[in-house]
């Protein structure tokens, strides 16, 4: 009976040393997959924001065309901030789970980091043109 029990335990400790690596490459795959997803689409709304401002830019200012870009432009602005600041929150919770985990996850930690200042370039830039400065002087 005692041996029995010994050998469940051992069984379970060998399980769960070979389960835990996997889970972690397994976190490390998921992120990877949905940091690329989530910043191919900030990147895509950026460069949405960015083509409106430059037709802005070469439309007559005072006309009706100019007045429907900056329309356009508040909204895809609107768009871009609302999906960074949603994504921005996930990257950080990952950011602080990797943190949590300690030297073996420092890798991961970077890679978060990394990605939250790539999130947060997109938004800086269409901040930082001279059409953000239009729509909020």
């Amino acid at each position: 009976m005692l041996l029995h029990r010994l050998v469940s335990v051992v069984a379970i400790a060998l399980a769960v040393a070979f389960a835990v690596p996997n889970l972690a490459h397994a976190t490390k795959a998921e992120d990877k997959a949905m940091t690329k997803e989530v910043l191919n689409e900030a990147k895509a709304r950026y460069d949405a924001f960015e083509t409106i401002a430059k037709a802005w830019k070469k439309a007559p200012q005072g006309t009706a065309e100019a007045d429907a870009l900056v329309q356009k432009g508040a909204d895809a602005l609107s768009a871009l901030e609302g999906y960074v600041e949603e994504k921005l929150a996930v990257f950080e919770s990952r950011e602080a789970w990797y943190a949590q985990q300690g030297k073996d996850y420092k890798q991961g930690l970077d890679f978060m980091k990394g990605n939250i200042k790539k999130l947060k370039e997109y938004l800086n830039g269409a901040r930082d043109s001279e059409f953000y400065q239009n729509l909020n002087p």
